[in-house]
Order: C-alpha cells, then structure tokens, then sequence
C-alpha cells in the first residue's frame, strides 16, 4: 500500500478525534456557564436586596419619629411669653385709646407744644402762687386747670404735706405764698426732672428711629414678626386699664396714644420677651415719651 495513503488515514482519525473532544468540552462549557451566571446574578441580587430594606426601616424611623416629636426648630418657634400691660394714668373720662406692639420703632408724633418747666426759686414760685391762689380750683369750663395739671400735681401735694388751707380773702394770699412756697419747691424740682428726662427720651428714640428703623423692620420680615393691636379693658381693681397677649420671644415696643379731653398721652416703651416668662408692664404719666395739651 502506497506511503501517502497511510498518512490520510492517520490525519483522518487525528482529526476525528479533536473534533470529538472539541465538541465535548464546548457542551460542558454551555452547560456550566448558565449555572456559574446565575450564581453571580443571585450575588448581585443580594446587596440590592439587602439596600432596599435598609432604606424602608430608614423610612420608617423617620416617620416614627417625626410623628413623636416635632424637630427643635418648630418647638422653638412655637415657644412664646406672656405679656401684661396695665394703663394707669389719673385720666379716664371720655378716653380714646390707640395701642398695638410692634417689633420696630416708629416714628414718633411731633412736639407741638415745648413743655415750659416750672419755677424753682422762692420769689418764682410766690408769684405763681399769688397769681393762682384761690383760683387754683378746677374750671368749670375747661378739662384742665388754667396753670396746667403738672402745677395743680405740685400744689395738691404740698398742700397735702403741709396742711395749710386755702385762704378765703384775697388779703391773705401773701402769708399763705410765703407758709406753702417751701413744700411746694421740692414737688416743682421733681415735677421739672421728669420732664428733662422725658425729652431726653423723645430726642433718643427720635434718632434711633431714623438711624435704625430700616434695620429693625428687615429684622422683623425675618423672623416673621408683626404689629399686634393691643385691646385695653378695664382690669377688675380701680380705673386701671389692661391688656395681655401671647407673644413670640424678641425685642418690642409698647406703642400708642390716649386721647381724654384736654391731654395726649403718647407712648413708645420697649420691652424684651422672653420663652415661657410672664411680664407685667404699666404705662404711667412718668414713663410717657409725649404729653400735650393742657399740661
């Protein structure tokens, strides 16, 4: 038998045989791929799995607790102080009041009449007697004395402390001028302090209204706070007037007027609120930034 048929014969078995084993090992490839991916996806699965609880108990607590308790933010917001103002003035008949808190200063009403400040020496004081004397009594047509209501406040107190009546007869003018003009001299002194002190404060609060109003008003946008209006009711003792609130932590200002014939009362008083404090605050003659009228 020729040489070249002996080599076909081997090549023809050498390559049946690698087709055999090739075709062996693509089927166990094919069968054991499927099994090694699904083992890897079933890996995969596993941490999404394990994320997506995670974030439903995350979800959860967060209900719990939002629905326990509110974030310190909104307690504190919700936080307040308590506010009670007494108006106490001698002043009452036929009254008309204008009262609010606001968290800004305001511009306060004009001076229409200086207050003139009242004698204090001894022949001052004699003569200022001698011209009102007897006719110190109220009028039966104005509401207010003729010499004004700070005068009849001095003299009603020195007559008070010294007892010395009123003379009946023109002629005895000059020695009761002369008995009440020394109790009368530390009443007007005092009278005359306060009404320093008062335009002192109206010239202050007339500068910061102009130098911080702005300011003021923008703090206020922020932190969302507004005028309040202020309803005054009789309180249950005496003539007293009074009005309380629940009000929100910061500064304020007590603002307002009240109007009797006669006499304007004006008032810009600053009060700082406080989380869970009650305050009582009284508004009276001395504490008034503005008087006018017949005082």
């Amino acid at each position: 038998m020729p040489t070249y048929i002996y080599i076909h014969v081997i090549l023809t078995v050498v390559f049946a045989v690698v087709t055999t084993w090739c075709s062996g090992f693509t089927q166990s490839a094919a069968w054991s791929q499927p099994a090694h991916a699904a083992q890897k996806n079933v890996e995969r699965a596993q941490p999404i799995v394990e994320r997506s609880k995670t974030v439903e108990r995350a979800e959860d607590e967060s209900d719990a607790s939002a629905t326990a308790e509110p974030p310190a933010e909104d307690a504190a917001h919700q936080a307040k102080g308590t506010l009670i103002i007494h108006l106490n003035v001698p002043h009452m008949q036929k009254r008309t009041d204008t009262f609010s808190i606001n968290p800004y200063t305001t511009a306060p009403p004009p001076i229409a009449i200086p207050i003139a400040l009242l004698p204090e020496s001894i022949k001052g004081l004699k003569q200022k007697l001698l011209s009102t004397g007897y006719g110190q009594r109220l009028s039966l047509t104005k509401p207010y004395p003729d010499s004004g209501w700070r005068w009849h406040y001095c003299y009603r107190k020195a007559r008070a402390k010294s007892g010395i009546g009123e003379p009946h007869v023109f002629f005895q003018m000059y020695r009761f001028a002369d008995d009440i003009a020394p109790y009368v001299l530390p009443e007007v002194k005092k009278s005359n302090k306060i009404e320093l002190a008062r335009l002192e404060r109206y010239k202050q609060v007339t500068t910061e209204y102009g130098d911080n109003h702005k300011d003021e008003e923008m703090e206020a946008l922020r932190l969302g706070h507004e005028p309040i209006k202020l309803n005054l009711v009789p309180a249950k003792r005496g003539t007293i007037l009074e009005s309380s609130l629940f009000i929100s932590p910061g500064d304020w200002w007590i603002t307002g007027s009240h109007k009797v014939p006669g006499l304007i009362y004006f008032w810009m008083l600053p009060v700082k609120v406080h989380n869970n404090e009650t305050q009582t605050v009284e508004l009276n003659e001395e504490n008034a930034l503005l008087v006018q009228g017949g005082w």
